[in-house]
């Protein structure tokens, strides 16, 4: 039985360069046929809802007759207690033949993109109220919408994904974020053979185009503002998505004041604000490329709780990956 291919992630890691850079490519370099629309349906659905044995035996059967590969980016969630259930959906559906690809990355700078990606989609938090640890986390466990969509520093452990990943798959490949754009490691991965051509689709280097740190505070504090006059910019039971902002005032203003003219005129008069309060206008402006060079990059507080001891430990592990990369390819067995 030949050995399957997949990619999941982790999000944050490069995953957005590879699918642009190298992933669409893999059909002139290897066979692979890269993410079939109605095979990446079914996947997605399945991990959601799970499909019925019919749908998940055409799934199975047709990702082992074809070279087919599938990248999933956003597979493991932000909640560690997801995961054992996440690896399982994958595991149905591929099997125990599989080479589980997953790049991993510093463990600040990953919680410093998760957060900015959070900002980046109109959903303004504080740190302190994203960044929670157990007794926190404990609190909001009953509410799993919102338990998912928050980081327990307490818990996110790389090497246990790891394990979780090696009970189920016969190799797992861990790919550090400063080695994604070897062309060598995805060269012997895909057991390519032009490494000249291979070699040119990587030249360019991953660039992560992130907020600024005054953009941030801006944002933060018009939410502070929003809330004074006991309006929001997003409505969290709705959507994580990003929202119509200004929409989203007017039906606040028009619930809060009604037909009395002086509220009216209040109305009226807020509603000038409204083109200044849209989130998305102050996010497109602050994540423009050529502004993020002049301004401060923005940084995690130092006096949050993130758990040190933990991100020592994701980061010397990952560290361990790096060195075991350097001897890669002398390694015919490395995973």
């Amino acid at each position: 039985m030949k050995e399957q291919i997949v990619h999941i992630g982790l999000k944050k890691t490069g995953s957005s360069y590879l699918a642009k850079n190298f992933f669409p490519y893999l059909k002139e370099f290897a066979g692979y046929t890269y993410k079939p629309r109605k095979i990446t349906k079914l996947l997605d659905f399945h991990r959601f809802y799970g499909l019925d044995k019919k749908k998940l035996n055409f799934l199975k059967t047709s990702l082992k007759k074809s070279k087919i590969f599938v990248s999933m980016n956003n597979f493991t969630s932000d909640n560690p207690e997801n995961w054992d259930h996440e690896v399982s959906k994958l595991h149905e559906v591929y099997g125990y033949n599989t080479n589980v690809i997953i790049c991993l990355r510093n463990t600040k700078d990953f919680y410093r993109s998760i957060f900015l990606q959070q900002i980046g989609r109109s959903r303004i938090i504080d740190e302190k109220n994203f960044f929670l640890n157990d007794n926190e986390s404990s609190v909001i466990k009953r509410y799993p919408y919102i338990y998912s969509r928050f980081i327990n520093v307490d818990r996110y452990d790389y090497q246990i994904l790891i394990k979780i990943l090696k009970s189920r798959f016969k190799k797992v490949t861990v790919i550090p974020y400063s080695k994604i754009n070897d062309f060598n490691i995805w060269a012997k991965i895909f057991k390519i053979k032009d490494t000249k051509r291979l070699k040119i689709l990587f030249k360019k280097k991953p660039e992560n185009i992130s907020m600024c740190s005054l953009g941030v505070k801006i944002l933060q504090k018009r939410e502070k503002f929003l809330k004074i006059l006991n309006l929001k910019s997003q409505d969290y039971k709705s959507s994580t998505d990003p929202v119509d902002h200004s929409l989203m005032i007017n039906r606040s203003l028009k619930k809060k004041y009604k037909q009395n003219y002086l509220n009216i005129f209040l109305k009226n008069f807020f509603s000038i604000f409204i083109f200044f309060l849209k989130t998305d206008f102050i996010i497109k402006f602050f994540k423009n490329l050529w502004v993020c060079r002049f301004l401060k990059k923005y940084r995690i507080p130092s006096d949050l709780y993130l758990n040190e001891k933990l991100i020592k430990k994701n980061d010397l592990f990952i560290k361990k990956h790096e060195k075991r990369l350097d001897s890669f390819y002398k390694d015919k067995n490395f995973t």
